[in-house]
């Protein structure tokens, strides 16, 4: 007689709770891997198809994270089942979803580093705006939101490639990227996106130098003055040049040489810009259009917003001074005086200017070649970085701290511009506590341009601004 025995196993509560965990574990980890899946396959697909729809965003994020684990995990459990096994689907979903997901995210950053960055850096918080806050009536600063944001700007920033050491020029295109000089911090130079570190190089080396004596200095005997004698004037110095001059109360009026002749214009050390009245401008051949750059200007009548324009050349003297901005402005002549506008400071900038009140005259000396050259004040009005596109923010890598910028610089000129040279200055209290500079070497006629810079030596601030120190008007 055969005896069967039913021998039961029953699962101990050690083993039950650690099953209970695994299993939770793996759930959480496959909804965040989702999650991270959904953002990034939505930022993709708005940077490779250029379609903003939501629903599309969410439904190519899903159908990435969801639908090759579906397919796989249905093969497996088919196989599973083939060999006398008992498998059912859901058993293994979590963990192929989890790794699927996991190969996913490693596959892009390994192969597309690059593109993900982009477009986490410009589409990524479209899970975290606005539209989803108004959509669950929270505020947009939620934590939950707010984390998310800074979650993707991680993200983004870690992806980051450097092409700096790639040694090609930068092309007159609208993709091109800008050089970054960082003559003051000393940083590597940057084409576009990246904290990547690079090798040593031939600049990282020290140079030995051999050590050479200085000539000797021949001190020249000083020059005694006889009784009476008078020390030289300023006079003499080289390049300067004395223009007279009219009053008109407690004003004086300098002429200026335009394109069709001598105007007189009013000299105001208090004026941002050269002024011109419409009259004068439309004789000239030179007024503003309608989507002309606009400043902020105060009147006796008020604040006024005035369009800037740009005058071919004018001549002071013995200089002649090309591609001057000049602001729109009725009330700032005197037509009883034949006066048409204001000289500001974007002229009398590039001049020691000392004004002789007993022989009514001014005297001009020219700065430096460096200096005289410098057109940042007549290129201000025109180039522009809209607030918007523009963001900066600072990451802190352990030891380090760095701060990014990027964001999109505008020429609203009918002329291009070169070697224009910005500087971000970092302020504490309202104080300066650093700063950092990058340049632009070509800036096409009414033509923009994407740049991304970042600071290694960033120090800790509370604000910044930027703002453009140097750079000349195409001359072709």
């Amino acid at each position: 007689m055969n005896v069967h025995e039913n021998v039961h196993v029953a699962k101990g509560v050690g083993g039950w709770f650690a099953s209970f965990w695994y299993t939770l574990l793996v759930m959480v980890g496959s909804l965040v891997s989702l999650l991270l899946v959904l953002v990034v396959g939505g930022s993709l697909t708005i940077h490779w198809t250029g379609m903003t729809s939501r629903l599309l965003m969410v439904g190519a994020g899903l159908a990435i994270g969801i639908l090759p684990a579906f397919f796989l995990n249905g093969f497996l459990t088919w196989l599973r089942q083939t060999m006398n096994k008992r498998a059912r689907f859901f058993d293994t979903f979590f963990t192929v979803c989890l790794l699927g997901n996991i190969g996913l995210l490693t596959t892009l950053v390994l192969w597309l580093p690059g593109s993900t960055s982009h477009a986490l850096g410009r589409y990524g918080n479209w899970l975290f705006d606005r539209d989803v806050a108004n959509l669950f009536q929270i505020s947009e600063q939620h934590p939950v939101l707010r984390t998310g944001r800074k979650l993707v700007k991680r993200m983004a920033y870690l992806l980051e490639v450097d092409p700096s050491h790639s040694h090609e020029p930068i092309k007159r295109s609208p993709e091109r990227r800008l050089a970054d000089a960082g003559s003051s911090s000393k940083a590597p130079k940057t084409h576009g996106l990246g904290p990547k570190e690079t090798g040593t190089t031939l600049r990282d080396l020290p140079i030995r130098r051999p050590a050479i004596a200085p000539p000797p200095t021949r001190r020249k005997k000083p020059t005694l003055l006889k009784p009476g004698q008078q020390p030289p004037t300023p006079s003499s110095a080289k390049g300067e040049f004395s223009i007279q001059v009219r009053r008109h109360g407690n004003s004086l009026i300098v002429p200026l040489g335009l394109p069709r002749g001598r105007r007189d214009f009013l000299l105001d050390t208090g004026a941002s810009f050269l002024s011109l009245s419409s009259r004068t401008a439309r004789r000239l051949g030179v007024i503003p259009p309608r989507y002309a750059p606009t400043l902020s200007l105060h009147t006796a009548n008020g604040v006024i917003k005035a369009r800037v324009g740009r005058l071919p050349y004018l001549t002071l003297g013995p200089h002649t001074l090309h591609n001057v901005a000049f602001v729109l402005c009725d009330a700032c002549g005197e037509p009883q005086q034949d006066v048409v506008g204001l000289l500001g400071l974007n002229v009398l900038r590039r001049f020691l200017v000392t004004i002789d009140q007993a022989n009514g005259s001014i005297r001009l000396r020219p700065h430096d070649k460096k200096r005289f050259s410098n057109q940042a004040a007549d290129l201000r009005p025109f180039v522009k970085w809209p607030k918007k596109h523009l963001k900066g923010f600072t990451t802190n890598l352990l030891v380090r701290r760095v701060f990014k910028l990027s964001g999109v610089v505008e020429n609203h000129a009918k002329l291009g511009a070169n070697a224009l040279k910005f500087r971000v200055t970092y302020l504490r209290n309202k104080r300066k506590v650093g700063h950092y500079s990058f340049s632009i070497d070509e800036l096409e006629a009414r033509g923009r341009l994407r740049v991304s810079i970042q600071d290694k030596r960033a120090p800790k601030f509370e604000s910044y601004r930027v703002e453009l120190v140097s750079g000349q008007w195409d001359k072709r």
